[in-house]
């Protein structure tokens, strides 16, 4: 997974799904849903960790059908199996 892979998400405005960085992700209400690009799962914004671990989003659920899930991506692309529409 290249380091760009967690950088970005969507979110869904005027019901349309948009691409969204991490930065303005976490400018919003957490409540606020956001999916994954490449398998449209839910995910969550993390912050910048006090270890040093940059800002980054996360897959709520993990999903081995999705390539932005690095060595658990099993290598044949597929949509979440509960998947944000």
């Amino acid at each position: 997974m290249s380091l760009l892979d967690n950088q970005e998400a969507q979110v869904k405005v005027r019901g349309v799904w948009t691409r969204i960085s991490i930065e303005d992700a976490l400018r919003l209400d957490s409540a606020e849903i956001k999916r994954c690009i490449a398998c449209h799962g839910r995910m969550r914004a993390h912050k910048r960790a006090v270890t040093g671990q940059r800002a980054h989003f996360e897959h709520l659920s993990g999903h081995t059908g999705c390539s932005r899930m690095g060595p658990y991506f099993s290598g044949v692309a597929s949509l979440h199996p509960d998947p944000e529409t």
